[in-house]
């Protein structure tokens, strides 16, 4: 009887050993390329080529970024979403420099955690008619270095419009970024700042596009 009561006891903890290891390993899996702060994010540097990730488009097809990109020289811009209000400013302001990024022959493109619905209302509210991936597995914001996890209390703050916005509680979002690509999809330049308010300048901007991409 004692043994018999050994063997469920070593079975009972096997079960449990395994399902442990198997929600540790799901954890990882979740949380493989997100950086623990933004501070901590590591964006891809210049020289390194552009991830073979996907993206979705606002009618909800699903393609490579690489071929989103056409093989032309590429401004990415990364917003946290459609809710952030200086991710809204950023992408309206960047109006005033499209034609002038066009000349350069620069395609100008955004990418967001935003599901594609939501997509649409950015370009509303912005009036800014550019393509937009939605991303909101952060699949290429973690291929790009930049999606990392919020603090608890953040978490919590911003849980209501990440869970609308993505369908996911992950609590993750990417690091507003700027990144140049040249034709061959190899990334020439990148600007990246922890503090979401602080935006690239359409100045600093344009200056960055004319020298890397001449």
């Amino acid at each position: 009887m004692r043994r018999r009561n050994f063997l469920r006891a070593g079975i009972g903890l096997g079960l449990v050993t395994m399902t442990t290891s198997a929600l540790a390993a799901g954890s990882k899996s979740k949380n493989k390329g997100v950086a623990s702060s933004a501070e901590a994010a590591k964006p891809l540097a210049a020289g390194k080529p552009l991830p073979n990730t996907k993206v979705t488009t606002e009618s909800g097809e699903t393609v490579k970024l690489a071929k989103a990109l056409e093989g032309k020289p590429t401004a990415i811009v990364f917003y946290r979403g459609h809710w952030c209000p200086y991710c809204m400013k950023h992408l309206a302001g960047l109006k005033e420099i499209s034609a002038e990024l066009d000349a350069l022959g620069i395609n100008l493109v955004a990418i967001t955690p935003d599901k594609p619905e939501y997509i649409t209302e950015a370009k509303k509210k912005t009036e800014m008619d550019i393509p937009i991936y939605s991303d909101p597995k952060l699949d290429a914001a973690k291929a790009m270095g930049i999606a990392f996890q919020l603090d608890p209390s953040t978490a919590k703050r911003y849980k209501k419009h990440l869970v609308e916005s993505t369908g996911h509680d992950t609590g993750q979002l990417p690091v507003p970024a700027v990144f140049l690509t040249d034709k061959a999809g190899k990334i020439t330049w990148v600007f990246s700042k922890p503090d979401y308010k602080v935006r690239l300048s359409n100045e600093e901007f344009l200056a960055a596009a004319k020298k890397h991409n001449s």
